[in-house]
């Protein structure tokens, strides 16, 4: 009798520790489920804005290439961008007046990218250009921070 006494109080502490593993593994499980939401929740929210900004880049880079027209990108600045233009307005229309040199705006590509830094393709009369631009939400409104083209039209011909 004394033998099945102690060998209860032995199975005991098993059941003490089952019923903690069993506790804990529930905690974990509902902890699994919080992360999940969460996860869930700010790729949701990050896909939202990256679908807002590449639409926007597609609204406005054709604005700025029609006529390459410096306005068009600075009514569109960030505040700390226009305040760079406003200090050297003169060099930065003429580096428009560069962009001109890759004639009429035809397309368009899609923009890669994310966390407000995109890279997109134009297709002009005289070539492809690289666009690089990266935005920032003011007041929930997106803004053009950095707006840089590359192509091998600005590169000079040996003639």
């Amino acid at each position: 009798m004394q033998n099945l006494f102690l060998m209860g109080c032995k199975n005991y502490g098993f059941l003490k520790f089952y019923a903690v593993f069993h506790a804990m593994k529930k905690v974990f499980a509902i902890l699994g489920v919080i992360f999940t939401v969460i996860v869930v929740i700010v790729a949701a929210i990050f896909i939202k804005l990256d679908r807002e900004a590449t639409a926007f880049i597609q609204d406005v880079v054709p604005k700025i290439a029609t006529n390459w027209s410096s306005q068009e990108l600075v009514d569109r600045a960030t505040p700390e961008l226009k305040k760079k233009v406003a200090k050297a307005r003169d060099k930065f229309d003429g580096i428009f007046l560069m962009f001109r040199r890759l004639g009429s705006f035809k397309h368009l590509d899609k923009p890669k990218g994310m966390l407000g830094n995109y890279t997109t393709v134009g297709d002009f009369e005289k070539g492809k250009a690289t666009i690089k631009i990266q935005l920032r939400r003011v007041n929930d409104i997106w803004k053009i921070n950095r707006f840089e083209i590359d192509s091998d039209v600005f590169i000079p011909s040996k003639a």
